[in-house]
């Protein structure tokens, strides 16, 4: 069996479609094409037939790029296209109307919400693309062969769709077996996973900064890019303003292997994401990551966050927004060290119920499914 996956978007060596598709595919001796945006990455497997795009950027870059990648996967031959990205919905569905092929969209959130915070667009830009987008998605995904999607809540919009759920689950050789124990709040290392946006709190990060600063020496390693380079800018300025430069480490985008060291080598994590509709309906991916390296986490508060953190006891639910009257309850949390190690091991007994090896069992059988179509 030989399945291509597309996208034309994302890294490389996203976590979704490198290390938890392609690596349990080719465990299971499934041949990979994989048409992916070249970055100067390099390969990390010699198993993956690697079709590589041109880095254009702009609108007719992005065309080319389409184009591009329908011209490898019409040629492919694999009977199925797995695709990442909305942008490549027109794409496949050519390959489906003049190549027969069997197509598989990959929904990894809900768009149209993440089309209404894009920080690129103006409010009538986003209205505009949201809209367009719903009406693009709701005429043309009838035809796909399957849906698959990243959260329970998405089924609320596909449910007249043929559609499976892949939850973010974690691999299960990710789980660390020796806890590390929590024993010094002299100096705390905090990290964030996940690129740097203002949806993604990086103010209310900052701000968190400033209020502990007169209480603990600490640390917030940020891992992933910043959306822009003006926004970099702008909170390195305000960073470099109120004198919290030895702080922050900001390290880019880091490859799977080391990021996970590095969250195996903090104390707590950060994910201060805005409840906007997408993050309100869903259970973020790095929640599991956290959880495998026995990290407790300090989130948002949102109901259904609330909600897994209560059931699966692994860290803190606070107001982003008002930090300062969650500045002792933050406080106690962290100097807790007796409540804090508990969390640690319940916490790594309870991610053992998100693995992605039952996830992929799913998609395996739809793949035979499929293929012999």
């Amino acid at each position: 069996m030989k399945i291509c996956h597309i996208s034309t978007v994302h890294y490389t060596y996203d976590t979704r479609i490198y290390f938890k598709y392609i690596k349990s595919s080719l465990k299971k001796n499934i041949s990979i094409d994989y048409i992916t945006t070249f970055k100067g990455e390099k390969v990390l497997s010699d198993k993956v037939n690697f079709l590589y795009l041109e880095d254009k950027k702009g609108v007719w870059g992005r065309i080319k790029k389409n184009i591009q990648a329908y011209n490898y996967a019409r040629k492919t031959k694999a009977n199925i296209i797995h695709f990442h990205d909305p942008e490549l919905i027109f794409t496949c569905m050519a390959l489906k109307v003049f190549h027969r092929k069997k197509i598989i969209y990959d929904i990894h959130e809900l768009y149209h919400d993440a089309i209404m915070h894009k920080e690129n667009l103006n409010k009538i830009l986003r209205i505009f693309f949201s809209t367009s987008y719903r009406i693009i998605e709701k005429v043309f995904i009838r035809f796909f062969d399957l849906l698959v999607l990243a959260e329970d809540k998405y089924s609320d919009h596909y449910l007249k769709y043929n559609y499976i759920l892949m939850r973010n689950y974690i691999n299960s050789s990710e789980v660390i077996e020796n806890i590390k124990k929590y024993n010094n709040t002299n100096f705390i290392n905090f990290v964030h996973l996940g690129s740097v946006t203002k949806a993604r709190g990086i103010y209310e990060i900052v701000d968190f900064a400033k209020l502990l600063r007169p209480h603990l020496n600490f640390k917030i390693n940020m891992i992933g890019p910043f959306y822009n380079s003006k926004l970099e800018s702008k909170i390195k300025f305000i960073i470099d303003k109120n004198k919290l430069n030895n702080y922050f480490n900001f390290h880019g985008i880091v490859d799977n292997e080391n990021a996970l060291q590095m969250i195996e080598n903090s104390d707590f994590g950060l994910c201060f994401l805005h409840p906007i509709q997408n993050n309100k309906n869903s259970i973020v991916t790095k929640f599991f990551e956290y959880m495998s390296k026995s990290l407790p986490t300090i989130a948002t508060d949102i109901p259904l966050w609330n909600d897994f953190f209560e059931s699966n006891k692994c860290g803190l639910n606070i107001d982003i927004f008002n930090l300062e009257d969650e500045l002792e309850k933050i406080l106690l949390f962290l100097k807790d060290m007796d409540k804090i190690n508990m969390l640690k091991k319940d916490m790594v007994c309870s991610v053992s119920k998100f693995t992605w090896d039952v996830e992929f069992s799913k998609i395996l059988k739809e793949y035979e499914k499929n293929d012999k179509k």
